[in-house]
């Protein structure tokens, strides 16, 4: 069965996603909650990002608002100012609903890698 675009782009940020698990980020942390922004937004590295306890902000700027899923174990953005980023939301929404979609590949990556 051929894939869709929207599973293969899923499945392309869900690999770039298992960084963070090998690294083993704390639940509510900083590192976690910056691994998930430069995942959606392929934020380059010199680019000034500030994480408080609900908040991102790029150069001072508001980009978005945290809060972290219990059953997830990960951050959720709202509030997301696309601005700079115009594909942070779109990134967000399809992994969030990849992970419903695509239990299988999700099942698969498991296997092989934990």
């Amino acid at each position: 069965m051929e894939k869709s675009q929207d599973q293969i782009k899923f499945e392309n940020l869900y690999t770039s996603s298992l960084g963070g698990y090998c690294r083993s980020y704390k639940y509510k942390s900083l590192g976690n909650a910056i691994h998930w922004i430069y995942i959606y937004t392929n934020l380059n590295i010199s680019e000034q990002i500030t994480v408080g306890n609900d908040e991102v902000h790029l150069y001072g700027k508001l980009l978005a608002r945290i809060t972290w899923n219990d059953e997830l174990q990960m951050p959720i953005f709202s509030n997301i100012d696309d601005g700079p980023y115009p594909y942070f939301s779109e990134n967000q929404m399809r992994y969030l609903r990849g992970l419903k979609e695509y239990p299988e590949f999700i099942k698969e990556m498991t296997e092989r890698y934990f």
